[in-house]
């Protein structure tokens, strides 16, 4: 499956509304990788992340979010 045929799966309708949704979905999932990058190797470990998975999380794109 191409990468837009999976967005197309992901998101079936494209009113208006639908693309700011999806802007807004991906500016947050970026705020919160943010966020996850600034945690100390402490607070990873409670929420059950290494560093190195965090940092993985972090670095990815944008546009590379999971389907709701």
């Amino acid at each position: 499956m191409t990468a837009l045929a999976q967005k197309l799966i992901c998101h079936p309708r494209f009113g208006t509304s639908s693309v700011l949704a999806g802007i807004t979905y991906r500016l947050n999932v970026r705020a919160q990788r943010r966020a996850l990058s600034r945690l100390t190797p402490s607070q990873l470990s409670d929420i059950g992340l290494s560093v190195e998975q965090a940092e993985a999380e972090a670095r990815r794109h944008m546009f590379d979010v999971p389907c709701v």
